[in-house]
C-alpha cells in the first residue's frame, strides 16, 4: 500500500544470495522467497524480486537459478562485495561493520572473510555458469559497480546487459554508447549527490550517462527526483519520468507497461503538479488508490 501511494505500480525487491551468515544468510532470503512467492498475486502493486548474487556464495548458485525460473520477470545482479575486506585489519571500520552484521567477533568475521577468499578460483566459473543459466531463462542481468570501460565489455560478454550503480564515468559511459540502461539512485537526486562519494546523479543524467533511477533505500524518491528535475531545467518532465518509467520498464524486459499507450497495462498515477503529491492509482486499469480529494 505504500508503494502504491507513492505511484509505484511494479517493484523489485532485493534479495540477495550472500556467503554472509546473519540476516543476510541463505535461510534469511530463502525464507523471504517462499513469503513473497505465497502473497504476490495478492497484492496492488505487482511484485518481482531483484536477485543478489554474490559472486563468493558460490554454492548458491541453482537456488538463485531456480528462483528466477520460478516466476518469469525476476531479474539478477552481479554483486562483489567480499573482495573489499581482503587484506583488511581486524580493527578497520569495514570489518568491525560486518562483524555487527553478522554477528562475530571481528576476530571471527576476520578469519571468515580469508574462508571465503580461498575459494577465488572458483568464481570465474560460477560466475559464467549463473550468467548462461539466466541468459537461457531469458532473465534480465544488471552488472553492479563498475568501475571501467573494461569491467562493462567484460561484463558485457557474460550477458550483463545493465550497468547498476557504476563508479565511475567511464563505466558509465562504456554502457551508454552501446546503447545500455544506466541505474542510478534516485535519493542521489533528491539530496543532492551521492551518500558515499559516487557519481552525482543529477549530473549524469544531464550528460546522458543514467538512464534509470532505482528507489534504492528510500521509495518515495523516484517521484521526488522527477520533479526536481524538471523543477532544476536539467531534463524536462516528460524526459524526467522515463527515467522512472519507461526506461526501467525496457531494462527489465517488461514490454507491456512504462508508458500510456493502447494496448498496455493502463498503469497510470495522477498527480498534483501543484503540489507534486499522488492523487489517484491505477494498476493494470483497476483503481487502487485515491486521496478522495
Amino acid at each position: 500500500n505504500q508503494m502504491i501511494a507513492n505511484g509505484i505500480t511494479t517493484a523489485y525487491h532485493g534479495l540477495g544470495v550472500s556467503w554472509e551468515p546473519g540476516v543476510r544468510a541463505m535461510k534469511a532470503s530463502r525464507d523471504l522467497f517462499n513469503a513473497w512467492f505465497d502473497i504476490r498475486t495478492d497484492l496492488s502493486c505487482e511484485t518481482f524480486l531483484n536477485i543478489r548474487w554474490e559472486t563468493y556464495a558460490l554454492d548458491g548458485v541453482e537456488e538463485a537459478i531456480n528462483w528466477l525460473k520460478k516466476v518469469p520477470g525476476n531479474i539478477l545482479s552481479i554483486n562483489d562485495h567480499a573482495t573489499v575486506y581482503d587484506g583488511l585489519a581486524e580493527d578497520h571500520p569495514r570489518m568491525i561493520k560486518l562483524a555487527t552484521r553478522i554477528g562475530m567477533t571481528t576476530d571471527e568475521a576476520a578469519k571468515l572473510v580469508q574462508e571465503v577468499l580461498a575459494r577465488r578460483s572458483e568464481v570465474p566459473a560460477a560466475l559464467k555458469s549463473i550468467c548462461q543459466k539466466a541468459t537461457q531463462s531469458e532473465s534480465r542481468i544488471l552488472a553492479h559497480d563498475e568501475i571501467s570501460e573494461t569491467d562493462r565489455n567484460t561484463n558485457r560478454d557474460l550477458g550483463m546487459k545493465v550497468s547498476e550503480f557504476p563508479m565511475t564515468i567511464e563505466a558509465a559511459r562504456a554502457a551508454v554508447d552501446n546503447c545500455e540502461h544506466v541505474i542510478l539512485g534516485a535519493p542521489n537526486v533528491v539530496r543532492g549527490g551521492s551518500h558515499n562519494n559516487a557519481l552525482c546523479a543529477a549530473t549524469a543524467i544531464e550528460q546522458g550517462l543514467c538512464t534509470i533511477l532505482a528507489s534504492d533505500y528510500y521509495y518515495p524518491s523516484q517521484l521526488i527526483a522527477a520533479f526536481k528535475l524538471a523543477d532544476q531545467k536539467i531534463v524536462d518532465l516528460a524526459e524526467a519520468w522515463k527515467l522512472v518509467s519507461l526506461y526501467p520498464a525496457q531494462a527489465v524486459g517488461l514490454t507491456d507497461r512504462g508508458e500510456i499507450k493502447e494496448g498496455l497495462r493502463a498503469d497510470c498515477v495522477l498527480i498534483d503538479k501543484k503540489t507534486q503529491t499522488v492523487q489517484a492509482v491505477f494498476a493494470n486499469g483497476k483503481k487502487v488508490y485515491d486521496t478522495g480529494i
